[in-house]
């Protein structure tokens, strides 16, 4: 996390589902003075926010913008869950394909321009499948080029 909130200069965080809530249980905070804030611990909704979407995207949440998000294989939110806020987050699973959590890069809208986007996807596809290969993960075909 402490990599690639360095390497974005954004806020960088793990979420888990619990129930019908994603938990915050990781987070590096972006060394800017204005930032996106949340807790370690904090309960935040699933239908909001690009985490939440990853984390019911992978859960087998049907519906077209899903669909997309898996296809894509990773969520972008701009103002989903706050207006100022924007996040992009992608899948991690373990060596028996289960999906662990999401791993996200988040910050403010106004910082989430087109040509950031681009850049935090990378980032965040290319930590997420370096911690897939901690986990004993080995790359899906057809993956290795979505980075």
């Amino acid at each position: 996390l402490k990599a690639l909130a360095q390497g974005s200069s954004e806020t960088a965080s793990f979420y888990v589902r619990q129930g019908d809530e994603r938990v915050c249980l990781l987070r590096e905070n972006s060394s800017q003075s204005i930032r996106h804030h949340v807790d370690v611990g904090d309960r935040l909704p699933l239908q909001r926010g690009a985490a939440g979407l990853v984390l019911l995207a992978w859960s087998g949440e049907p519906g077209e913008v899903f669909d997309g998000i898996r296809q894509d294989g990773y969520a972008l939110s701009l103002g989903d869950r706050d207006p100022d806020a924007a996040a992009i987050s992608a899948p991690v699973f373990d060596a028996q394909d289960s999906l662990i959590g999401a791993l996200t890069i988040s910050g403010l809208r106004s910082r989430f321009t087109t040509e950031a986007i681009q850049r935090f996807r990378g980032l965040v596809l290319q930590a997420a499948a370096r911690l897939e290969q901690e986990f004993g993960r080995r790359a899906r075909p057809g993956q290795a080029g979505k980075a």
